[in-house]
């Protein structure tokens, strides 16, 4: 035992002296780089004017809140619940969710001036409702961008109206905004250009 002790310990004693590369860092110059794919999604999922919701309706959206752990358990057998087991309609989430000309005023791309945000932003499922992504993967042609800051980046003026929001689990307002990079354009280098406006 001290035998394989002594072997490891000068093993190991090596491996520290001899300095091994853990990281390389190749730095490379360009007049380019992909803009990342920026999703936003706001905190409501659903829309109180479009969900037009009933008294069940509303218990249901209360009870799956945070404001539900102070209620007791739901009774789905009670009568009144009976509207909430009808059959969805097709496209029912896109109906009663934000759309982008809910939800933004105007969108800015480098210089160009956009007030049908549309032409910049495309509409999502996701499990936070229907959320928009700018540059996301149906993006025929990345958008690159060739300067660093937030004069020539992306700038969107977003809406948030927190009077039309109904109960979720999330009892905050404004927009969840996820950032992602490319694999192909990730560099050290990058400085992310997104100015976002809130109006209440």
């Amino acid at each position: 035992m001290g035998i394989s002790l002594s072997i490891t310990l000068y093993d190991l004693k090596e491996q520290y002296f001899s300095y091994p590369t853990l990281t390389m860092l190749n730095i490379k110059m360009s007049n380019e780089i992909e803009f990342p794919a920026v999703t936003l999604c706001n905190i409501s999922p659903y829309k109180m004017s479009k969900l037009n919701p009933d008294a069940a309706m509303m218990d249901y959206l209360k009870r799956e809140s945070n404001i539900g752990s102070f209620m007791p358990p739901m009774n789905f057998s009670d009568p009144k619940y009976l509207p909430l087991y009808k059959d969805g309609e097709e496209g029912w989430l896109t109906n009663s969710s934000y759309s982008i000309s809910d939800l933004f005023i105007t969108c800015k791309w480098k210089t160009t001036l956009y007030f049908d945000c549309s032409k910049l932003l495309s509409p999502y499922k996701t499990e936070w409702g229907i959320c928009f992504s700018f540059n996301g993967l149906d993006t025929p042609t990345p958008h690159v961008t060739h300067y660093t800051g937030s004069i020539l980046g992306l700038t969107l003026y977003v809406h948030v109206n927190q009077t039309d929001y109904v109960y979720a689990r999330n009892m905050g307002a404004g927009v969840k905004v996820s950032v992602t990079l490319s694999l192909l354009s990730l560099s050290l280098s990058l400085s992310l250009s997104l100015s976002l406006s809130l109006s209440l």
